[in-house]
């Protein structure tokens, strides 16, 4: 939409047209003059969509390669992890609840890949970082779980714990929404729920920490508190090292005061400006921050019960890594 902004005002003031007109016959005229320019740009739909396929084939000319070796990543991460689960299926090991647990764990950690690529191939790596932010945390979750039993007994219960939390939050601006709230019976059914899980997470659970499940795990390891947090966590998996990036992402999640704090998208840029629409730039980092963390997860999961199909699987998709990012970083080139 092109237009000078205020052009309406200053020629109505011009004209006095609005001293004697009602508050309803004024309504009715911008009513009428707000649907004109709505129609004006619907009409210019065909010309938005052939802009943005202009812009998608231009990033595919240089990334193409990179996007492809990207999504044989995520497949091949896909297919492994499927096929080592439909082989603990065949097991009594498929009951040990860090199975279970990392199971979950891995298939949100394919979901988010996928939103990953989604964003990367659209031309918004700093959305894909944002994204990265949660993927990180499956990978420090996995971790933990992977060496404890308990804690992802912790894990499968404090869903509950959640469910009750959220439904006390639903209940108390369901009206305000205009949505129906919870009969007796299904607030009933919640707590019932609820009170079952702390029998067995005890009256010390702390449902102010979103991370409080994994106290057996960090009881092991020394911890001291009793409000642990994802740093806590981080640290006590050795991945505290990636906290710079946690950071960063969650910089571009939040409403900081800098407005380009790092922003990936102009890095290729010599004068910074304000990123409103897609990149060809920045990448590189997003991609390899992905594969990083997926491939925590996927090695926890697949190692928790090893085999030698464990080891040369996992040897695969790291080189599959290695041709993904050689590819990035020629293309940065």
């Amino acid at each position: 939409m092109v237009y000078a902004f205020g052009e309406i005002h200053r020629q109505v003031e011009q004209e006095e047209s609005f001293e004697n007109k009602t508050e309803d016959e004024i309504n009715s005229f911008i009513s009428e003059v707000a649907k004109d320019f709505l129609n004006d740009s619907l009409d210019a739909l065909g010309d938005s969509l052939t802009s943005r396929r202009e812009t998608q084939s231009k990033i595919w000319k240089y990334w193409g390669s990179t996007f492809n070796l990207f999504d044989f990543y995520i497949a091949s991460n896909l297919d492994i992890a499927s096929m080592y689960r439909e082989s603990v299926l065949k097991t009594d090991s498929c009951l040990d609840l860090r199975f279970v647990v990392l199971t979950q764990l891995h298939a949100k950690s394919v979901l988010v890949l996928r939103e990953i690529q989604a964003l990367i191939e659209a031309g918004y790596p700093d959305g894909a970082i944002t994204r990265w932010r949660t993927l990180h945390e499956l990978a420090v979750c996995s971790c933990v779980i992977f060496e404890s039993e308990k804690s992802a007994r912790y894990y499968l219960l404090s869903e509950h714990i959640k469910n009750a939390k959220g439904a006390k939050c639903y209940s108390d601006h369901a009206s305000k929404l205009n949505h129906e709230p919870y009969t007796e019976s299904e607030l009933e059914s919640i707590a019932s729920l609820k009170a079952v899980a702390l029998k067995e997470l005890g009256d010390d659970y702390n449902s102010n920490s979103d991370y409080f499940w994994a106290m057996p795990f960090l009881l092991e390891k020394g911890y001291k508190g009793n409000r642990p947090n994802l740093y806590d966590l981080e640290v006590k998996v050795c991945l505290d090292h990636y906290r710079p990036y946690f950071t960063l992402a969650c910089e571009k999640i939040h409403a900081p005061s800098k407005s380009n704090y790092a922003n990936l998208a102009i890095s290729g840029h010599d004068r910074p400006g304000l990123v409103v629409g897609p990149s060809h730039y920045g990448y590189e980092t997003p991609i390899d921050l992905a594969m990083l963390s997926s491939l925590i997860i996927l090695s926890k999961f697949i190692f928790l019960f090893p085999t030698l199909d464990s080891s040369i699987f996992l040897k695969m998709i790291s080189l599959v890594q290695e041709k993904v990012l050689e590819s990035a970083f020629e293309t940065k080139c």
